[in-house]
């Protein structure tokens, strides 16, 4: 019986007639059917291949389909939020290198602006003892010069 179904089956595929007829007796008697297991575990239920299929409500059909669109869609959000991700914290790890290396850089210009300053610093104080130096040999050589003067003075010239 199961193979008729079968066969009928296979038939209802072809772009044929789609006639049955009866199978060929067998050729050698079928063996017969050991007993069952004892322990033995049904997969599942037993069908009865001459019996109609109930047809699924729309609940029964839209349901799982929308389930598994519902599981795709997420999988696929999950992903493409992974993937975005992922390069937003590329950029964001460029950019802080990049930050750090300019970082680095301001921060040796600052160190050489520093030097400068203190450079000027040192020019600033040598130029004033010098200054301070020049002012008191001016002070010396006006004293001198005014010594000088009083000494000639004594003398005139006749």
């Amino acid at each position: 019986m199961m193979r008729y179904a079968l066969l009928a089956l296979c038939l209802s595929a072809c772009h044929g007639k789609q006639e049955l007829t009866a199978p060929p007796p067998p050729m050698r008697p079928e063996a017969e059917a050991a007993p069952p297991l004892a322990k033995e575990q049904k997969d599942c239920e037993p069908t009865d291949p001459q019996a109609e299929l109930k047809p699924l409500t729309f609940d029964q059909r839209s349901i799982p389909e929308g389930t598994r669109l519902a599981d795709e869609g997420y999988s696929s959000l999950n992903s493409s939020r992974s993937a975005e991700i992922d390069k937003i914290t590329r950029q964001l790890t460029d950019l802080v290198a990049s930050i750090s290396q300019q970082s680095l850089s301001e921060a040796q210009s600052a160190n050489v602006v520093a030097a400068n300053i203190q450079h000027i610093f040192a020019v600033t104080e040598q130029t004033g003892e010098g200054t301070r130096s020049t002012a008191t040999m001016v002070r010396e050589l006006s004293r001198t010069a005014e010594e000088l003067r009083q000494s000639v003075s004594r003398f005139k010239i006749a």
